[in-house]
């Protein structure tokens, strides 16, 4: 199964820099600081920097020309995320569900 995330960033940016450093990334979705009660899913994952051309195009959305020159543009990278771990809480639940993936 693919899970796989991908985020579009410039070359230059620093968490292109910390990611060629060190690929672990953790990503939280949802969750609400006003509300501890609110659902959330947290993935753990290892990321890596992707700039070959077909992934970039595949990607490509008109609205990113704000940033970019086009899908060709040096600075326009893809950042990558395999989860390794899902883990989903709501307040319905006692412990989390957690999804380990292999």
């Amino acid at each position: 199964m693919n899970l796989n995330l991908y985020i579009c960033t410039y070359r230059d940016s620093r968490k292109v820099r910390q990611i060629e450093k060190n690929p672990n990334v953790h990503v939280t979705i949802g969750g609400d600081i006003d509300n501890l009660d609110a659902p959330y899913v947290q993935i753990a994952a290892k990321a890596r920097v992707r700039s070959d051309k077909a992934l970039r195009k595949k990607y490509w959305q008109n609205f990113m020309k704000k940033y970019y020159s086009g899908p060709d543009d040096p600075q326009y990278v893809i950042l990558e995320l395999k989860p390794e771990l899902i883990e989903y809480m709501s307040s319905e639940m006692r412990l989390p569900q957690i999804y380990r993936m292999s």
